[in-house]
C-alpha cells in the first residue's frame, strides 16, 4: 500500500513489479490482492496485448475504482490503468473517458466470460470435445435466447430502479428470483418475487422521470452479473442432462472453467461484439 500514498509511488509501482503497467481492478479486501477480476483482466491483457506486461491488483469496489480513475486523470499518473465492471454506465453515459480506464462490455465480467459464444467453449470443455456438438450447442443458444426474453422486463425494471437509487434484482441472492425447473433443470423466473420487489421499490423511492431512458436494454448484457451467471450455469447443467451427459458442473467449477476458457474465446470469436470491445480497449495501451 505504500506505493499508493503518493503520485510518484503510483508511477513507480509498475517499475517495482517489472511491468509496463499497474492495473487496479475490483475485489480484494484488506491486504488481499486476489479476486476473480484479477484473473479475468490478466487473461484479457495476456491474450490481446501479449507485447505488454500488466500487473493487476484488486482494490475494492466500483466506487473506489472510480475514485482511483479520476485521480489517475487529474494527477496524470502514468504507467497505471483502472479496469472495472461497466454496470449501467453505458446506458447512463457515466463512463470515465480515458484510454487508461477500461470497462467490461456487459454489466460485469461474468456477462462477458459466460456470454452465449463463450458458453459453447465451456460446454465443449465439459464434454471433452474441441467444439460443442451441433445439437447441444444449438440447445444452449436457444435457451440463451429464451433467457434474454425472460429477463427483459426485470432488467429494465432494475435499471429504472437504479435511477431512483434503488434496485430490483438481488445482487447476492439470485435464487430468490430464479429457480431450477424441477423437470428440465432450466432457469425458471419467479415472476411473483420480481413483482413483489418492484412494488417495494415503488413504495419506498422518490418520484422518477424516465423520459430519457433507453428504449432497448439487452437483458443478458445488462443483467446483474451474479443473477446472469446463476441462470447460464443452470442452462449448461440442463443441456448436459438433456443430452445424457450426466450432471452439470458445480457453480465454483463452472466459474473456474469460464475463466480458463476465456483465452480461447478472445482469440477465436473475432467478430463477437464482446471481443471487439476488448480489442478496442486494449489497442491504445
Amino acid at each position: 500500500m505504500i506505493f499508493e500514498r503518493t503520485r510518484s509511488g503510483q508511477i513507480n509501482r509498475a517499475a517495482f513489479h517489472g511491468v509496463d503497467y499497474t492495473c487496479y481492478v475490483e475485489g480484494g479486501g484488506g491486504i488481499s490482492e486476489f479476486s476473480e477480476d484479477v484473473l479475468f483482466w490478466n487473461t484479457v491483457f495476456d491474450t490481446l496485448r501479449p507485447d505488454i506486461r500488466v500487473h493487476c491488483i484488486a482494490r475494492g469496489g466500483k466506487a473506489q475504482l472510480e475514485s482511483r480513475a479520476r485521480s489517475l486523470i487529474t494527477e496524470d499518473i502514468q504507467n497505471t490503468l483502472v479496469a472495472m465492471d461497466s454496470d449501467y454506465d453505458d446506458l447512463l453515459g457515466d463512463k470515465i473517458e480515458d484510454s487508461r480506464v477500461l470497462y467490461t462490455f456487459g454489466y460485469s465480467w461474468e456477462n462477458d466470460a459466460f456470454s452465449p459464444n463463450a458458453l459453447l467453449n465451456i460446454y465443449a470443455h465439459l464434454v471433452r470435445a474441441n467444439v460443442a456438438p451441433a445439437d447441444e450447442g444449438n440447445f444452449i443458444l436457444t435457451e440463451c435466447a429464451n433467457l434474454e426474453r425472460k429477463l427483459k422486463w426485470p432488467v429494465r425494471a432494475d435499471f429504472l430502479a437504479l435511477i431512483s437509487t434503488s434496485s430490483i434484482l438481488p445482487r447476492d441472492a439470485p435464487g430468490r428470483i430464479v429457480k431450477k425447473h424441477p423437470t428440465n433443470g432450466l432457469p425458471q423466473l419467479q415472476l411473483g418475487e420480481v413483482i413483489k420487489l418492484c412494488k417495494h421499490v415503488n413504495l419506498n423511492t422518490r418520484p422518477r422521470n424516465f423520459s430519457n431512458t433507453p428504449k432497448e436494454i439487452p437483458a443478458t448484457r445488462y443483467c446483474v452479473g451474479h443473477v446472469f451467471t446463476y441462470c447460464v450455469h443452470l442452462i449448461v447443467g440442463a443441456t448436459k442432462f438433456h443430452f445424457g451427459r450426466g450432471k452439470g458442473p458445480s457453480p465454483v467449477h463452472f466459474r473456474d472453467i469460464g475463466l480458463l476458457q476465456l483465452t480461447k474465446f478472445l482469440r477465436e470469436a473475432l467478430t463477437d461484439p464482446i471481443v471487439v470491445h476488448y480489442r478496442s480497449a486494449c489497442t491504445p495501451l
